[in-house]
């Protein structure tokens, strides 16, 4: 069977051309913050997308030097007052090191925005510093609460957050999505360091009971007019569990269900822990042209995409990028796919862990952790020192962790080559 295709009028095709780095913040992005601040007068929903909340998820930043791949996230107090802020970074490889946590205070109504690649060495009036994603390449999650001066989590529905996958340089392909959102109910179940969503003793509002997607099928064919012509689509899905344990990894099972165009429905069961990125048609199998979600097995080019997590495990969230490649060669723009949430999980409880565990010593200058510091390895952390490579290339040389590459580290970094790492 061949690849179900379908064609778009022109005005979808100059929709979803690439983003010039020039024009930032982007359309999209400006488009998404204005409805998310246009938002913030309305009664907020319990978990939502486009209302102020108290805890934020986004469950999906990229991190990646050598594709030219980061992430551009926005965070914003949109409430009237100071607000201090608790973020955690987690990976989804769960590998030592591999999660963060930061604090950071926004004074009222102030945004700010960072790339997760680079951080922040110094947020504006006097808002501290957001360190780099704690890996390279980088694929995770990223939770942010509202907390009192102390980093106890309080009740705060004022938060709101947009997180711009950006790709290629220098002219950069962004892709926009709105981060979900839990209100506070304003009970404490007094546990500072453990979120409760939903359940009894629910803290904040609990996750959802399911998802519903509209994306692409992969290898659908797409016409995107006369200037573009005929692409074909890939969508990637990340999922990441409710609840989150830096350390060990929260779990869940979800059932996947794709309905096709003329109401056929197929399904997937699949298991994952913490954090899962999979191409849409490899969620199934490792055969993509073999997978109910390929637009040839569907027999349609779209399909609505079900999760629904199953069983006593953590609730899910999701996010899908569908690109637009040329069949002949090379990559096309990208587009986001934001999930409905679809009722919620009220009677199971979501714990969300903030301690993050001490990552282990670094030897300064090892660029990819095998405990030794080669010439390349030098030259990266010469390359960062000059402003030549992004600090996300090799996080390690900066082992005061102030974003800065200074002289003492790179001399560090030449004692680790020439005298072996530290023990």
């Amino acid at each position: 069977m061949s690849a179900a295709r379908i064609r778009l009028p022109m005005s979808a095709a100059r929709i979803r051309r690439p983003v010039s780095s020039a024009r930032k913040p982007s359309l999209l992005r400006a488009a998404l913050l204005a409805m998310l601040l246009g938002s913030a007068a309305a009664a907020p929903a319990s978990v939502s997308s486009s209302a102020p909340a108290s805890l934020l998820v986004f469950p999906q930043i990229s991190v990646d030097a050598e594709r030219t791949l980061d992430t551009y996230i926005e965070l914003t107090n949109s409430g009237a007052a100071t607000q201090a802020v608790r973020c955690v970074y987690v990976d989804g490889s769960m590998a030592a090191g591999t999660a963060v946590d930061f604090r950071i205070v926004l004074k009222a109504g102030q945004p700010v925005a960072w790339r997760a690649g680079v951080g922040a060495a110094a947020l504006p009036r006097d808002g501290g510093a957001v360190p780099p994603a704690p890996a390279t390449p980088f694929s995770g999650a990223l939770r942010c609460v509202a907390t009192d001066v102390d980093g106890v989590p309080a009740a705060g529905d004022v938060l709101i957050g947009i997180a711009t996958i950006e790709r290629g340089a220098p002219t950069i392909d962004a892709a926009a999505y709105a981060a979900t959102g839990f209100a506070a109910t304003g009970a404490s179940a007094d546990q500072p360091d453990v979120l409760v969503l939903g359940g009894a003793q629910a803290e904040y509002a609990a996750c959802p009971a399911g998802l519903a997607l509209q994306p692409f099928l992969d290898g659908a064919r797409v016409g995107l007019g006369t200037s573009l012509g005929e692409r074909e689509t890939t969508t990637r899905i990340a999922i990441a569990t409710c609840s989150s344990d830096p350390v060990g990894g929260a779990t869940a099972t979800v059932d996947l269900r794709v309905t096709n165009e003329f109401g056929q429905s197929m399904t997937h069961r699949r298991a994952l822990r913490e954090h899962l990125v999979s191409d849409l048609s490899n969620l199934d199998t490792a055969v993509s042209s073999q997978s109910i979600f390929s637009a040839a097995v569907a027999g349609s080019p779209t399909g609505n995409v079900r999760i629904v997590p199953v069983g006593s495990g953590s609730g899910v969230l999701a996010i899908a990028l569908t690109s637009f490649a040329d069949p002949r060669g090379g990559p096309g723009p990208q587009t986001a796919v934001q999930p409905q949430l679809l009722g919620e999980r009220t009677a199971q409880a979501d714990l969300v862990a903030l301690t993050v565990p001490a990552a282990p010593a670094a030897c300064p200058g090892d660029c990819n952790g095998d405990a030794a510091v080669a010439i390349n390895e030098l030259i990266s952390g010469v390359n960062i020192a000059l402003g030549a490579a992004p600090l996300s290339s090799c996080t390690a040389v900066d082992s005061g962790g102030d974003g800065v590459v200074a002289i003492n580290e790179l001399i560090a970094a030449v004692n680790a080559a020439l005298l072996g790492c530290p023990a």
